[in-house]
């Protein structure tokens, strides 16, 4: 194999790094924001407790989340003798927790008729397993356990089981229900008890609060390592991508005999190098969206840090290798 082959597929798995890096840094960020509001219970930037009146239609409650248009997440809660059951809804994706086994829920989970449930470390004594499957029996209805939660040290969540609020009904008989919201618009809540209103709920607001997790320096501090890694893999982009610009000086030749401009050349290479881009764009989409589908965008984050940068060193380097002359740019 030669250099220009060698130096390819460096630089293909290069630009397939970074995006993966950025990825799990944010999944690492995120883990953190989520264990230091953990005692809270509350995830969101603000949560707001609703008593909704009796006998309320579920559907039509969940059926008001989805018409949010900002990030939320509803829940309300059963206390047992041993455990605490949780029913759950959210109307993109949840947060990180750090689970032992299994995953949490998906949004494709939560769904009509889906006894599904994710359980905390200290209730895996009460899940059995049957056909290959893992199994908690909950008010006489069994639910499949998907995850174990499970974080090294105790936590207030290691004696909670979490369920699809479609099917939670039977085990979970509480009107309260909290609302827990991300982002700075604080009007959700309003916009919910408007919701439910005009479906005939009747909601009153108990509390509202706002949840301080992590501000931008602890989350530097949390993502240092891979920041250090995001830059020595962008420094080895660089280098690589100039090396490889390098070993195009006899294409970039042969095109200056047959009178290409500087900015047919630098389209052709930018082209070429893009190429490479495509192709590392599908790989890394590929390897996250296994393990780490609701961070896709952070996918996009690391080739916006990349192709500014990259763009950059292709004009600055084809412009370097048009000057050196054509009896030294064609030689083989």
């Amino acid at each position: 194999m030669n250099r220009k082959k060698i130096t390819s597929l460096i630089l293909i798995t290069l630009l397939t790094i970074m995006p993966i890096i950025s990825v799990v840094m944010m999944y690492h960020i995120t883990l953190c924001d989520t264990l230091s509001k953990m005692d809270s219970g509350c995830y969101g930037d603000m949560n707001t407790m609703l008593k909704l009146n009796e006998n309320q239609p579920v559907e039509s409650v969940i059926n008001s989340v989805d018409a949010l248009e900002q990030k939320v997440a509803l829940y309300t809660e059963q206390k047992y003798d041993d455990y605490k059951i949780k029913a759950i809804y959210f109307n993109r994706y949840y947060i990180n927790y750090p689970m032992k086994s299994g995953r949490f829920f998906s949004k494709d989970d939560l769904v009509y008729g889906n006894y599904v449930a994710v359980v905390g470390k200290g209730l895996q004594n009460q899940v059995y397993s049957r056909n290959e499957k893992s199994y908690i029996e909950l008010a006489g209805q069994e639910y499949q356990v998907i995850g174990v939660i499970g974080f090294d040290a105790e936590t207030v969540i290691d004696d909670y089981v979490y369920i699809n609020m479609f099917v939670a009904e039977d085990c979970v008989e509480s009107n309260i229900y909290t609302l827990d919201i991300w982002g700075k618009e604080d009007t959700s809540s309003e916009k919910f008890s408007d919701l439910l209103q005009q479906q005939g709920i009747s909601s009153e607001e108990l509390t509202t609060t706002k949840s301080y997790g992590m501000t931008l320096v602890p989350q530097i501090a949390y993502g240092r390592w891979f920041i250090g890694l995001l830059l020595c893999n962008l420094l080895c982009i660089v280098v690589i991508s100039v090396q490889w610009i390098s070993l195009q000086k006899n294409e970039i030749g042969i095109r200056r005999l047959v009178g290409a401009n500087i900015y047919n050349i630098i389209g052709y290479v930018t082209v070429k190098y893009l190429r490479y881009v495509v192709v590392s764009i599908v790989i890394s989409f590929v390897l996250c969206s296994i393990n780490f589908g609701s961070y896709i965008p952070a996918v996009v984050v690391g080739y916006i840090i990349i192709l500014p940068v990259m763009l950059f060193i292709i004009y600055i380097s084809v412009t370097k290798t048009v000057k050196i002359p054509l009896s030294e740019a064609i030689m083989l």
